[in-house]
């Protein structure tokens, strides 16, 4: 965005460095940050629990059925809630 509005890139690289090293050392931005990174760990918290619900009612559903049945894994939305909660674990001890 600062590069949009005409610095150039080293320019803009410094201001933002600047910002985020003035945020991070100050009592405000520290409690701003790691609420950001709590709000992480519960979407990505959600998202693995969504995709194991998910999973286990469809396979339930297809085991459960007769003639067999059809049923999702979904690894995708698990495993981006696990690297999503961790990623902001790690971010929100840090700011702890």
């Amino acid at each position: 965005m600062l590069k949009k509005e005409g610095l150039a890139l080293a320019d803009a690289q410094k201001a933002y460095g600047s910002a985020l090293n003035e945020l991070e050392n100050s009592l405000e931005g520290r409690s701003l940050l790691a609420e950001k990174y709590r709000k992480q760990m519960n979407r990505g918290l959600l998202w693995a629990v969504a995709g194991t619900v998910i999973t286990i009612l469809s396979y339930s559903s297809a085991a459960s059925s007769p003639a067999g049945g059809t049923y999702y894994i979904c690894w995708g939305a698990i495993l981006f809630g696990i690297i999503d909660f961790l990623v902001g674990y790690i971010s929100w001890r840090k700011y702890q």
